[in-house]
């Protein structure tokens, strides 16, 4: 049930909004939802410790039904499609775009996961580990400050294409270095490459089938997830050896892959609709 908001808010805001304002929008979503997602993990287990686990439970039914009162009065803003059309989501470049999604959930996410186990391998404290895996969040924060000023001169081209660089410089250190700073660096570029790349692949799924729009968005955040779980799966022998370095220089050759078929795909997409060829923001 949890998973269906994310959706949904990224549904509305492709709705009611365009080009820059969606695309900032679509980053303020990133980064509070991210700072969210830190501040609730960290409450959850201190009060599960202290109290009891129960009381997380409660809490987040609390929490809901304070944000259904406070919505209570709000109004849908006006869409930009008057009718929904459902097979709009199964379409060939639709389909293409959650085929992406796939490989970016195994390098954002999937990967992600091996920075704290890698950092604990190379003879950092479990809660050092976390403190220093956690600077993902200081990463995503920093890139959407610099997304807010990209999305006014690049195309959603160029900004998966920076995006997608940046991700592979993150798993050159890693993949080069198993160094706790080389690690830091690495969650860090992930983190960043989260508020250029992924957000400027959303953008790209919340206007590539407009009359299916909640459809579209759903098998996409679908797909990320599908992906993340597939590169867990399929590393998972490599982790329980350590070898995490190949892990990572795996999930750079993905990352290339990723890169450049996002790039020509979009930049194909945006030719076929006829978009301006100059700077356009998301």
């Amino acid at each position: 049930m949890v998973g269906a908001l994310y959706p949904t808010l990224m549904t509305l805001i492709g709705d009611s909004l365009k080009d820059t304002q969606r695309a900032r929008a679509l980053s303020r979503l990133q980064v509070i939802g991210n700072l969210g997602t830190a501040l609730a993990t960290l409450t959850a287990g201190t009060l599960a410790v202290l109290v009891d686990w129960r009381l997380v439970f409660g809490l987040t039914s609390v929490g809901c039904l304070v944000l259904l009162l406070v919505l209570r009065g709000k109004c849908e803003a006006p869409r930009d499609v008057k009718g929904r059309v459902m097979r709009d989501a199964f379409r060939p470049v639709v389909l293409g775009v959650y085929g992406l999604a796939v490989l970016e959930g195994m390098v954002l996410l999937g990967a992600f996961t091996y920075i704290v186990p890698a950092l604990q391998q190379a003879g950092v404290g479990v809660t050092v580990a976390g403190v220093l895996g956690s600077s993902y969040a200081v990463g995503i924060i920093g890139g959407a400050q610099v997304m807010h000023k990209l999305v006014e001169h690049f195309s959603l081209t160029r900004l998966m294409a920076i995006g997608g660089g940046i991700l592979a410089l993150g798993f050159v250190v890693s993949a080069v270095s198993q160094s706790p700073i080389a690690l830091t660096i690495t969650a860090v570029l992930i983190g960043v490459s989260n508020a250029i790349l992924h957000v400027s692949m959303q953008g790209w799924a919340t206007e590539v089938a407009p009359a299916a729009r909640a459809t579209t968005i759903s098998f996409f955040a679908c797909s990320l997830f599908l992906g993340s779980s597939l590169a867990t799966f399929l590393t998972a022998p490599l982790a329980d050896l350590g070898q995490f370095r190949i892990i990572f220089g795996l999930s750079l050759m993905v990352t290339v892959i990723l890169s450049i078929a996002a790039t020509w795909s979009h930049s194909r997409w945006r030719t076929n609709h006829k978009e301006p060829a100059g700077p356009r923001a998301p």
